[in-house]
């Protein structure tokens, strides 16, 4: 009976998985199974009501069958009435087991019929019970027929876009092929134009790492010629000028003593003009003395009356003055000739000093030239230096120039490296993407 109990609840909580599966169960069979149960309930009451028929006697089983049949007729009854009706039934069946044995057996039958209309109004209770969970059932499986159909739909719409969406991933897989075998083609070109533009450019390194090798063995040697020309240049310009300084020191110290000479000679000259103008400056005052005191002579004597004596005086004053016209023409002639000698030591002088001043500017036009020489040579070793600086220049450029190129070089292998890296990983999701598919389909 609790094994029956179980299956019917058992069938109640799986109606709804048999409604899934497209079995459900009709409320027939539920009905069919509760009936049953009931039945098997009634079995062993019967076997005890009529194992005790058989000792007691055949009115027993007519008195059974009409408990049988009062049982089948008030099967409907309520708890209550066969509560008070078993109360009744035990006070009648204290009273009737002290008459007789029929009446005892009279009472045990009732006992028997008040527990199966107790029985019985169990299972109905529980049949109503069954019936309402059924009902509640039956609900909750419609709401979950109804998820269920949605849920049907939209995994349908799921499903119909996931094949959609595989149908693109496979569409985008051949791409993807094409694409590998066009990019694995082009990688393949690339590599080999990236070889031989490798190889290219290591002779292009290796001509010009010769013509740096070159250039630099040619400026070593350029270096050292010039610091040899240099070397040479400024011992000859050092030594030129040393013996051009002693010379220059010893003609500007022969120039400055007969410089000297001269001055003195001139200043000893210039004295004697002073004296002899001086001299002239004399005899002009005592010639100008002279003839003044000739005039007061005349002015005394213009009035005097004695003839003789005044031609005595005449003919002394006449001497006087032939004796001063003659001093006064020596001096003069002193004072020519003096004046001719000082013009002769002025032009002598003047030529020493053009002839001082073309050694000077000799000298100078020397110097220049030694300085002009010296220029020369400076420009040279800046020109050289200047040279050098460029070819330097030129290595450092070309040197840039093979960096730039080996960065360049880099920069594309890995390019390359990177772009085959991402076709790689592409391939590798497309490929788990695609493994994944099949394993779900």
């Amino acid at each position: 009976m609790e094994s029956e109990l179980s299956r019917i609840a058992k069938l109640i909580k799986n109606e709804e998985q048999c409604k899934k599966d497209g079995n459900s169960m009709k409320e027939k069979k539920l009905v069919l199974l509760v009936e049953d149960l009931y039945v098997q309930s009634l079995y062993p009451l019967y076997g005890g009501l009529t194992g005790e028929y058989v000792k007691s006697g055949p009115s027993k089983v007519d008195r059974m069958s009409s408990a049988s049949s009062s049982s089948s007729e008030s099967e409907y009854f309520s708890s209550e009435e066969v509560d008070y009706n078993s109360d009744i039934n035990d006070s009648n069946q204290s009273t009737s087991q002290l008459l007789n044995p029929e009446l005892q057996l009279e009472s045990q039958s009732r006992q028997v019929k008040q527990l199966l209309f107790a029985k019985n109004a169990d299972l109905h209770r529980r049949v109503f019970e069954l019936q309402l969970l059924l009902n509640d059932t039956k609900g909750t499986v419609s709401v979950l027929q109804a998820k269920l159909q949605t849920n049907e739909d939209r995994s349908a719409s799921k499903i119909a876009e996931l094949m959609a969406r595989i149908h693109e991933l496979e569409q985008e897989a051949k791409s993807l092929r094409t694409q590998k075998g066009k990019v694995e083609e082009k990688i393949r070109r690339s590599r080999n134009e990236a070889s031989s533009q490798k190889k290219d450019l290591e002779d292009q390194i290796n001509a010009m790492q010769q013509m740096l090798d070159s250039l630099r063995n040619h400026n070593k040697e350029l270096e050292v010629q010039l610091e040899r020309t240099r070397v040479e240049a400024s011992k000859s310009c050092s030594v030129r000028i040393q013996n051009h300084g002693e010379d220059l020191s010893e003609e500007k110290e022969c120039f400055l003593a007969r410089i000297k000479d001269l001055e003195l000679e001139l200043e000893s000259r210039c004295s004697k003009q002073q004296d002899l103008e001086d001299r002239k400056k004399e005899l002009e005052r005592a010639m100008a003395r002279g003839v003044q005191e000739i005039c007061e002579v005349f002015r005394d004597h213009e009035g005097c009356k004695e003839g003789a004596t005044i031609t005595i005086d005449g003919e002394g004053l006449k001497s006087v003055v032939e004796k001063l016209k003659s001093r006064v023409g020596d001096q003069e002639e002193t004072i020519k000739k003096l004046t001719e000698s000082i013009e002769e030591i002025g032009a002598e002088k003047e030529e020493k000093e053009k002839i001082l001043k073309e050694m000077v500017w000799k000298l100078e036009a020397m110097v220049s030239k030694e300085a002009g020489e010296k220029l020369n040579l400076m420009k040279q070793v800046r020109q050289l230096e200047r040279k050098v600086e460029n070819l330097e220049r030129d290595v450092k450029e070309k040197d840039g120039d093979l960096v730039g190129l080996a960065e360049k070089k880099k920069e594309a292998i890995r390019q390359l490296c990177s772009l085959v890296e991402f076709h790689r990983n592409r391939y590798v999701y497309l490929k788990d993407s695609m493994s994944k598919r099949n394993k779900f389909w």
